[in-house]
């Protein structure tokens, strides 16, 4: 363990710039969660999923921030089809269809 690898002792540091290391890195496993893009979610860790030609509003709840995405812990289910297009203002039970889908004629 360095607590300090770049402070120079002897007139070395203990790590030079750009030096390759092996090192061990302890952190938690999780199970079971989503990496999902960031614009997917909405104020008050809010989703949009699509479900029987509708979108439905799903609360999640989100286990971490990274950058452009955020890891959702509970609220999202596998298989379900989460919307990543940017919405307005829309409301949950909006009728919708899939993009690629051709428009039934009834």
């Amino acid at each position: 363990e360095l607590r300090e690898p770049y402070r120079e002792t002897a007139g070395e540091s203990q790590l030079r710039l750009g030096q390759f290391v092996q090192a061990t890195i302890h952190g938690k496993l999780f199970d079971a969660v989503f990496r999902i893009p960031s614009h997917a979610l909405y104020t008050g860790d809010e989703v949009f999923l699509f479900k029987n030609n509708m979108l439905q509003r799903q609360s999640v709840t989100v286990l971490n921030r990274e950058g452009d995405f955020v890891v959702i812990s509970h609220g999202l289910e596998p298989g379900e089809l989460l919307v990543t297009t940017p919405l307005g203002s829309v409301v949950s039970g909006t009728r919708a269809r899939l993009a690629g889908k051709a428009k039934r004629h009834q």
